[in-house]
């Protein structure tokens, strides 16, 4: 920081001190302990004072909500460096920050107090159910852990459906699922002409 008021004074004269910081300090106290700023001093003998600065810290809350977790928060000094992190629970992602950001991670330059939260959102799959000759029955946007709904059973000439090839009840993936058929069997009797 800077100070002001230095010079010479006659004796009983009044003299203004004033101490001002650098951006990203502020003033603490004059070597003397006293922490008026500005100061004034009856001059009535030659003096020495020393303005004492201090860097600023500043704090960076995070939030999350229960679907995530977030790292980075706490005390900085004016001019660090930042990193933030939000790491999604299991079948969620990260959206953004609450002013709108989308780095994940997030390094910042710090020069005042932040409060962020991070937004996260659960995750969505596709399920694609295929007839046995790969057509496209049906496509379902099926949320993480949530079961998709099958369409009506597919029919196949000669076949009888049996089920599908994967269980679709708790999705972690987007999926395929095709039908499965039975070869239908016939019993062929012959006759005799009596």
């Amino acid at each position: 920081g800077v100070v002001d008021g230095s010079g010479i004074y006659q004796h009983g004269a009044t003299a203004t001190l004033n101490a001002t910081p650098n951006e990203g300090y502020h003033f603490v106290r004059w070597s003397d302990g006293n922490a008026d700023n500005p100061r004034n001093i009856m001059v009535i003998s030659d003096t020495t004072m020393t303005a004492e600065f201090v860097i600023n810290e500043y704090t960076i809350a995070l939030t999350s909500g229960a679907n995530g977790v977030v790292e980075g928060d706490g005390v900085y000094q004016h001019g660090a460096t930042a990193t933030l992190t939000a790491t999604p629970n299991e079948g969620y992602h990260f959206v953004q920050w609450s002013d709108g950001n989308t780095d994940n991670p997030r390094t910042m330059t710090i020069i005042s107090d932040i409060t962020l939260s991070a937004k996260f959102a659960i995750n969505v799959y596709s399920v694609r159910f295929l007839d046995w000759n790969g057509t496209e029955i049906k496509v379902e946007s099926v949320e993480y852990q949530s079961a998709a709904t099958a369409p009506a059973d597919p029919t196949r000439e000669g076949y009888t459906f049996i089920g599908w090839d994967k269980d679709f009840s708790h999705v972690t993936d987007h999926m395929t699922v095709t039908a499965q058929y039975q070869i239908n069997r016939y019993r062929v009797r012959f006759f005799d002409y009596d």
